[in-house]
């Protein structure tokens, strides 16, 4: 059993809702440690963006209790999975989905469980730069990024919202190593964007986050140049 403090509680939300304006982010907490749809409302309430999880039965459980903006920081090829995704974004206009994209293959496979749905509203995906060559998951340099939006593109049920990463993967992390990383994935958003690949979006995605260097990830997005649409 947890057990949390309502006054530990409520400063600590107050103090990320405060962060976060002050720095012009939008933050999208992790829920997938409590998973307490009542923390969810809070963080809600408290300005956030939306709600990151980790598996889709998180998903299930968020959409359950309602959340309407979810950020899935993982690539979901899972077919039964992109099936129920297609059919709540199709009943609900008002429900925002992401999810990460990380190879050519994995777009292959969503975007083949998507067609065979009969899904009408395209899945935003933000494409993954992996934080170095040990990382867990995603696109190794800027031109497998490239190759992967460029199979989002010609996809008919996928569409390119922007880019993401996680900087706690960063090999043998410190500050310097890490601020070069978050460098690379906002010019990566950048070039994107200058190419062209964001055309007719009302906001560009550029995600990053974690609780070890969220200061890092605030200093450096403060520096994006100007996009054609709001991030």
């Amino acid at each position: 059993m947890l057990a949390l403090s309502a006054e530990r509680l409520e400063h600590n939300l107050r103090l990320m809702e405060t962060y976060a304006a002050r720095h012009g982010l939008a933050f999208a907490p992790h829920g997938k440690t409590s998973m307490a749809p009542q923390l969810f409302q809070r963080q809600l309430e408290h300005g956030a963006w939306g709600i990151t999880l980790a598996v889709p039965h998180q998903v299930r459980v968020a959409r359950a209790f309602g959340i309407q903006r979810i950020f899935l920081a993982n690539e979901l090829v899972d077919a039964a999975a992109l099936r129920w995704i297609a059919a709540e974004l199709d009943a609900d206009p008002g429900f925002r989905f992401l999810c990460y994209v990380d190879s050519v293959r994995g777009v292959e496979l969503m975007d083949a469980a998507l067609g065979e749905a009969g899904a009408s509203r395209p899945v935003d995906v933000v494409v993954e730069l992996a934080a170095g060559e040990g990382a867990r998951t995603g696109a190794r340099t800027e031109e497998a990024c490239a190759a992967v939006a460029d199979a989002v593109a010609g996809a008919r049920g996928l569409r390119l919202a922007g880019v993401a990463g996680y900087e706690g993967e960063v090999p043998r992390a410190d500050p310097e190593r890490v601020r070069a990383w978050l460098r690379r994935l906002v010019s990566l958003a950048a070039d994107f964007d200058k190419a062209g690949r964001f055309a007719g979006l009302d906001e560009i995605v550029l995600s990053a986050g974690g609780s070890a260097w969220f200061d890092a990830v605030a200093d450096v997005f403060a520096e994006v140049p100007e996009l054609s649409s709001p991030y």
